[in-house]
């Protein structure tokens, strides 16, 4: 089989490789031979996806036979619907929360634990919210977690609560193919060419009615486009292939970026979150045990791995400044939860914590930023010195920025999208 996708990938690459030579010579036959491959691989998943259909309709009637035993308020969240699912589309129509097609969802490290999961839960509950009968398939590598671990690590992580019998895991036996070990030169290029194999195996798992890339592999949308035309395509850019700054970074080779920040005596410090097993992360966390060790803060140092989400409140409620300091981060979830909480945050001045997050109000600062280790220690110094009065206005200043990423304001956003690619999918299916 492996063998088959490879050679395969390889006549892909080959077609696209020449369509970009000679778009107008060869970009139309090669057109029909990618949609001629794409009605294959539909009409070969066809008794998958009748079996899928008939599973969920299964576990659907499980499910209601034991909703005597769930609580009202779980009821009726699940039993509402919210008032986006009934807003007038363009046309004057009522939107049809009916619809019942099947949603891709790209995302080969789906039980990694971090911002970029919980980017991709939040956006599947919504897409269930607005669509109940819809089919959320997850393509994913985790081969080694089922449905019911997944199910409650999204719940213990995030707090996070899924409608089970229409969530759908495809497991990929081809991930290794994206991982960054497997191109010690040319990387990012291997990667994206290892992502057309990986996603050519999530297409022959199951071709889903509106296909979402939640991991930035940008390369996986182009083979759906040219493979099922009729099949919509978005994308939640999390982790772009590559950004120009990326570039700066290509000097490092010591592996140890934001791992030394200084070294306090008396605070404490604790670092909580989640960790993904057999990855760098392990070793990271390895590193930062011995380095606390070696400054003598090792009875000041607490680590708090695969923390679940009360115990990750609990700490949040008796923090008094919260940091990240890690280099160009694309986002940062945990960064909005400090602000949520009023912590005061001190971050590294790149990425989205500097362009998104702890930004100046009107008012004033929402945190700090800092670069170096002298401006985090001096960043640390000037929050705990911060007079009483204005420690609460620069709380207050980031909890009132922190309104602007709530999980009503993602679902509101994604949802206007994902209304427009299943208009879209509708409007297809019915040429």
């Amino acid at each position: 089989m492996l063998a088959f996708i490879s050679s395969t990938i390889a006549t892909l690459v080959s077609l696209l490789a020449l369509a970009v030579i000679f778009p107008t010579v060869a970009g139309y036959p090669i057109r029909l031979v990618l949609r001629g491959l794409g009605c294959r691989i539909k009409k070969r998943t066809e008794a998958k996806r009748k079996l899928i259909r008939a599973r969920v309709r299964v576990e659907e009637e499980d499910y209601q036979s034991q909703r005597n035993r769930q609580s009202k308020a779980e009821d009726a969240d699940w039993e509402k619907v919210e008032s986006y699912g009934s807003q007038t589309a363009t046309d004057g129509k009522v939107k049809d929360s009916a619809w019942d097609g099947v949603v891709g969802f790209f995302h080969p490290f789906c039980n990694a634990g971090g911002g970029g999961e919980r980017v991709l839960w939040a956006a599947v509950r919504a897409t269930q919210k607005r669509w109940p009968k819809a089919i959320c398939v997850i393509y994913t590598g985790d081969q080694d977690v089922d449905k019911a671990t997944m199910l409650k690590n999204i719940e213990r992580r995030f707090n996070i609560q899924l409608h089970p019998p229409t969530v759908v895991f495809c497991y990929l036996s081809t991930r290794k193919y994206v991982l960054s070990n497997t191109y010690p030169h040319f990387t990012l290029l291997g990667q994206s060419l290892g992502s057309l194999v990986l996603a050519y195996d999530a297409f022959t798992n199951l071709v889903p009615d509106v296909f979402v890339d939640t991991m930035g592999y940008a390369f996986a949308l182009a083979l759906s486009n040219f493979l099922f035309p009729s099949v919509p395509t978005g994308a939640y850019v999390h982790y772009p292939t590559i950004s120009t700054d990326m570039l700066e970074s290509l000097d490092d080779k010591t592996g140890q970026r934001g791992l030394n920040a200084g070294a306090g005596t008396e605070p404490k410090l604790i670092l909580i979150g989640s960790v993904r097993q057999s990855s760098p992360d392990e070793t990271h966390i390895y590193n930062l045990r011995l380095l606390a060790h070696e400054l003598k803060i090792r009875d000041n140092t607490t680590f708090i791995c695969d923390a679940t989400w009360p115990t990750v409140l609990e700490h949040l409620r008796h923090a008094s400044i919260g940091t990240n300091a890690m280099w160009n981060e694309h986002f940062g979830i945990g960064v909005v939860e400090y602000q949520a909480a009023g912590l005061i945050s001190v971050v590294h001045d790149s990425g989205g914590p500097k362009m998104d997050i702890v930004i100046d109000l009107e008012e004033g600062a929402t945190g700090f930023r800092a670069t170096t280790e002298v401006e985090y220690a001096a960043a640390f110094e000037a929050a705990l010195a911060l007079p009483d009065e204005e420690k609460v206005a620069m709380r207050m200043r980031a909890r009132k920025s922190a309104q602007r990423f709530t999980e009503e304001e993602f679902e509101k956003k994604w949802l206007g999208d994902m209304e427009k690619l299943v208009d879209l999918r509708v409007q297809r299916a019915g040429r």
